[in-house]
């Protein structure tokens, strides 16, 4: 259990790193923890929709959805190799494939891949 909790932890440290709020391409960590093999009275509790619905959940929410479904990875997933999956997946993201939150606010915020001369 110990040893679950350090890994949880670990991802969370990564997916917080400069800022970083969560992926773009949130759907894959749907795929990696294999959403799709829980009861269907189980799965709203972890499933994207939230990250999905801009208008009816705000940002911190979306985190916080994003960090239980890195819980469920590490702790309950039907994939036996969800956190090295996860780990692997977060760690190859590119800076423009996260959104990121402002320091000290609730907002988000996309890098520019380019600055303007």
């Amino acid at each position: 259990m110990n040893n679950s909790k350090n890994r949880y932890s670990e991802l969370v440290t990564i997916s917080t790193q400069d800022n970083r709020a969560l992926p773009k391409k949130w759907g894959e960590i749907e795929t990696i923890i294999q959403l799709n093999k829980l009861p269907r009275h189980c799965y709203h509790h972890y499933c994207c929709y939230v990250l999905a619905y801009a208008h009816a959940f705000n940002f911190k929410q979306k985190i916080e959805r994003f960090h239980k479904q890195l819980q469920y990875g590490v702790f309950w997933s039907h994939n036996p190799k969800a956190y090295e999956e996860l780990k692997d997946y977060l760690i190859n993201l590119k800076r423009e494939d996260w959104l990121y939150k402002w320091p000290d606010t609730e907002s988000s915020y996309n890098p520019k891949t380019k600055l303007n001369s």
